[in-house]
């Protein structure tokens, strides 16, 4: 009934055979105790900006850029086709890397405006300062309603616009 890997875990069982369960199987119940296993930290992989493509002066840098470690990487020889593809990979990576940057993360909903996005940065960062001073935990619990009722106003503007 138990996989002999999960079999340690078992720690009480107990048949019952005069259960009335409408057939003629027997009624098992057991007392059992897991160790889950805690799941490693999600890799955040970084995006790169391409949104500043759009401007005609970086995406002709970025192009110049690339062209130049290209030249470089046709000099040399191509031993095999997988440490070619690792070369343009890399040439591709590292120049919009160095060109455009990295996102700034998640963009905010469309319901958000400016000013709540103002309001959220600075509740963050008077709750960083909340165990140190009493005075921006006081603050930091208004910002909080602050916030709250900004984002009401927001949503039901959004849905009446609808």
């Amino acid at each position: 009934m138990v996989q002999k890997s999960l079999l340690s875990s078992v720690r009480n069982s107990r048949a019952f055979p005069s259960a009335d369960c409408g057939s003629d199987h027997q009624l098992v119940v057991a007392n059992i105790k897991f160790k889950l296993k805690k799941s490693p930290p999600a890799k955040h992989n970084r995006k790169i900006d391409i949104n500043k493509l759009t401007d005609p002066e970086t995406q002709a840098n970025n192009h110049e850029t690339a062209e130049a470690k290209w030249k470089q990487l046709l000099k040399e020889e191509p031993s095999n086709a997988n440490e070619e593809w690792n070369k343009v990979k890399s040439v591709i990576h590292e120049t919009s890397a160095d060109q455009l940057g990295y996102g700034t993360g998640q963009k905010p909903k469309k319901w958000i405006s400016d000013d709540t996005c103002h309001l959220i940065d600075e509740k963050r960062k008077y709750k960083a300062l909340c165990k140190v001073q009493p005075e921006a935990a006081k603050h930091h619990n208004f910002l909080c309603t602050a916030v709250k009722r900004v984002n009401v106003k927001a949503r039901r503007n959004l849905a009446n616009k609808r």
